[in-house]
């Protein structure tokens, strides 16, 4: 998506990611997308310093923080032109941090997974994972190993990007 628009400046932002499978995942397939995409990852525009965005961690200093040290990297890193951000709420702090930079329309953001909400729409293109689906193979996957058969150690399962614009 970002690819397509033309983006070559692509951030990664997430909390740190190591010994979370998740994140590490998620910048594995940000790596490989760009890669497939013919740009080289540049790992000094990507920041993975998030504190904010882990429970029990929402609190406002911690938030503060976050913002202080986003605004500093956008600040050092103006090449930026769009950004993967690894969940919703640190899709929230870049964006706030490039509001309080008058940089918000220079930027594209894209993110995994968006916390449905009835009231609110969603303000990024985000990645819609199958949670149904995740929790019927978790689910099969326990079965399987408790029967005592034989797993594969990676599931692929099916997401959607969801193409939201700007307001």
């Amino acid at each position: 998506h970002l690819l397509k628009a033309g983006h070559q400046n692509i951030a990664f932002v997430s909390p740190a990611y190591e010994n979370t499978s998740t994140i590490e995942e998620r910048i594995e397939g940000y790596r490989n997308a760009l890669a497939d995409g013919g740009v080289v990852v540049d790992p000094k525009i990507c920041f993975n310093q998030l504190f904010s965005t882990l429970p029990p961690a929402f609190e406002a200093d911690k938030t503060h923080k976050d913002l202080e040290a986003l605004r500093a990297h956008f600040e050092l890193y103006p090449q930026i032109t769009a950004v993967v951000a690894s969940e919703y709420n640190a899709a929230l702090l870049v964006y706030e941090a490039l509001r309080q930079l008058d940089r918000r329309n220079d930027v594209k953001i894209a993110c995994f997974d968006y916390p449905h909400h009835a009231l609110r729409a969603p303000l990024f293109t985000y990645i819609r994972q199958d949670e149904t689906g995740m929790a019927r193979l978790a689910i099969d996957i326990l079965l399987k190993r408790l029967a005592k058969e034989s797993v594969p150690l990676h599931h692929i399962v099916p997401h959607t990007l969801v193409e939201v614009e700007p307001s």
